[in-house]
């Protein structure tokens, strides 16, 4: 094993957490949960009550970022590490080269970048990207669109894609008619043309369940609304801040899964948990999303009422098409995207990667 010490920096409203725990959370911790550096890594994130048993976490308390990457800073000081990676915020991860100028410093981006509008403010911004050793992307997509603007960087930056502990994230014996969103409670994630759709397709033996992240102000009111749309209806089921394990054990009981996004998505690992569940999944394509889905997904036309419907009256109607897209979804995720295969990745990009 390398003789070397990892920091891992999470951002603001993060929760590394059973209860609560974003994308982010889920990607950083699955990581390095299969990591053979894991006993080596300490990670730094919000400080927290209850987080994820068996890592060596930081919680930092400071309120505003600046505040926060001072508090980051001296810790980090202290612990000298070999190497730092920083999810999404490339000016932390830039303050933090400076800093420490003999750790390699790696950016872990999941979404994509602010576009940058002329030459001079990507001739600035790239001032930031050249102090890092390397750029971990999460697609090709977002990839592709960092390049656009910094093509000179290239060689710095690479793809790992999200993975799925496919042991754990596994079909149940018995399934249900249920058909499940889980994500964040916004409309851009096109939660309202799903209700919509759901109703006009009429099937009065399906029901659907939404579970929703609810972590800021404006997804509390979003939630509110969803909450007065849905509450006199039987068949559709409205719940806010699963748990990680009541996600997967709703996914493995349930046959169908859907990722309606309006917006352009970074990846979508809800959509490969889906799969790794043997739901029969239906995805946008939109963005990263076309990565994660491949060629196993059923493919929405569009997103609105009438485009989810369709999808629902071809799809639930067919019990033979539900099994087929549920195994093609399964067997996709386990080869391509099991996190045995991702965190070997992960690691070797650590320990070895310029």
């Amino acid at each position: 094993m390398v003789d070397m010490t990892i920091a891992i920096v999470l951002p603001r409203a993060m929760v590394f957490s059973p209860k609560g725990a974003t994308s982010i959370d889920l990607v950083a911790k699955d990581l390095l949960f299969h990591s053979r550096l894991k006993d080596q890594t300490v990670v730094y994130g919000p400080d927290i009550v209850e987080p994820f048993d068996g890592f060596q976490f930081v919680g930092l308390k400071a309120s505003n970022q600046r505040q926060r990457d001072r508090e980051l800073v001296e810790h980090l000081k202290s612990q000298k590490p070999s190497c730092v990676v920083v999810h999404q915020y490339v000016q932390t991860a830039a303050l933090i080269a400076s800093k420490l100028p003999d750790s390699r410093v790696i950016l872990h981006r999941h979404g994509l970048l602010k576009k940058r509008k002329n030459a001079l403010a990507r001739f600035v911004k790239s001032r930031s990207y050249r102090k890092l050793s390397n750029i971990i992307f999460v697609s090709n997509f977002i990839r592709g669109s960092f390049l656009e603007d910094f093509p000179g960087l290239r060689e710095r930056s690479l793809v790992l894609y999200n993975g799925v502990d496919t042991t754990t994230w596994c079909p149940s014996a018995k399934k249900k008619k249920q058909v499940v969103y889980i994500g964040r409670a916004r409309a851009d994630k096109g939660i309202l043309p799903l209700i919509e759709g759901f109703r006009k397709a009429n099937f009065s033996d399906w029901r659907l369940k939404l579970i929703c992240a609810v972590q800021t102000e404006e997804e509390a009111d979003f939630y509110r609304d969803l909450q007065a749309k849905t509450a006199n209806d039987s068949a559709i089921e409205l719940v806010a801040n699963y748990s990680i394990d009541q996600v997967r054990d709703c996914l493995a009981e349930s046959l169908v899964a859907i990722s309606p996004s309006i917006v352009k998505e970074g990846f979508s690992r809800a959509l490969i948990e889906a799969m790794s569940c043997g739901c029969a999944s239906i995805g946008t394509l939109s963005g990263g999303m076309a990565e994660a889905a491949g060629d196993a997904a059923y493919v929405l036309q569009g997103v609105d009422m009438n485009s989810i419907a369709e999808a629902f009256e071809d799809l639930l109607a067919d019990p033979e098409k539900i099994a087929h897209f549920g195994k093609l979804g399964r067997d996709h995720v386990c080869a391509n995207f099991d996190i045995g295969k991702m965190s070997n990745a992960y690691d070797e990009i650590l320990e070895h990667f310029e």
